[in-house]
């Protein structure tokens, strides 16, 4: 079977298509072929990958460290690709520029403690100074991954690149690492997949992000009205804080 996905927005057809033209051969069987596009720049027609979306539901509990740290070893696959284009705004000035944005809307709803320890983490933009962009997935979840297992083994593949693009390496940790799911042990074993051991400059990356993440989140729930969203969002700050 082949899958047909249609791609109304030109920008996130331009990240996916290039994910999948220049990308995926570096990934090989773990991402779907592109077959071909679809009429004039529409969609894209793909080859389908096995497995299922991995839930608690579906995957016993005590397999969940094996599988996150299959995660963390197609992340490091991921960000080791050759980046195909370059961007002339330094990554320092790019993240300042999305946290000033994103905290306005974010501030309208956060109570004044959280909304200041938020600030806390944002305010040491520094640990991005000299930082490279690598290749990112920038939705990288569970909702995401494919996994199949073989012989007890995680077999992961990962779908859904309308998002990617040349990034923070922490940005495709966001989703994961302060997820009401993710605890210590899960991290420890992410970790081990990704084969990285994070210093202080790491760490402070890593909190930034994840502070842009949750208020991206807020920002986005209050632009568009979605009370849901934007209580996840302060949920997710509320336990970055309390790890900080």
């Amino acid at each position: 079977e082949a899958w047909l996905k249609l791609q109304p927005s030109p920008r996130k057809f331009a990240q996916e298509r290039l994910a999948y033209e220049y990308w995926a051969p570096f990934l090989e069987d773990t991402v779907p072929t592109l077959m071909a596009i679809v009429g004039r720049e529409e969609g894209f027609l793909l080859t389908e990958l096995p497995g299922v979306r991995p839930r608690f539901s579906n995957v016993d509990r005590t397999r969940w460290p094996q599988l996150v740290q299959a995660a963390g070893a197609w992340l490091r696959r991921l960000h080791e690709v050759p980046a195909l284009l370059r961007d002339d705004t330094p990554l320092r000035q790019a993240m300042r520029q999305r946290a000033a944005a994103w905290r306005v809307r974010a501030a309208e709803v956060l109570d004044p403690e959280l909304a200041a320890a938020v600030d806390r983490v944002l305010a040491d933009d520094a640990v991005f100074e000299g930082c490279e962009r690598v290749c990112c997935h920038r939705d990288f979840q569970p909702r995401n991954w494919l996994v199949c297992w073989e012989d007890s083994e995680p077999m992961l593949g990962v779908v859904d690149f309308e998002h990617s693009r040349l990034d923070c390496r922490f940005t495709d940790l966001c989703r994961i690492w302060y997820a009401e799911w993710m605890d210590d042990a899960l991290r420890t074993a992410f970790l081990d997949g990704y084969a990285f051991r994070a210093d202080e400059r790491a760490k402070g990356q890593l909190d930034f992000c994840c502070a842009l993440h949750g208020i991206g989140t807020v920002s986005w729930g209050v632009s568009h009205g979605d009370v849901g969203f934007r209580e996840a969002g302060r949920r997710y700050l509320e336990r970055l804080i309390a790890d900080a």
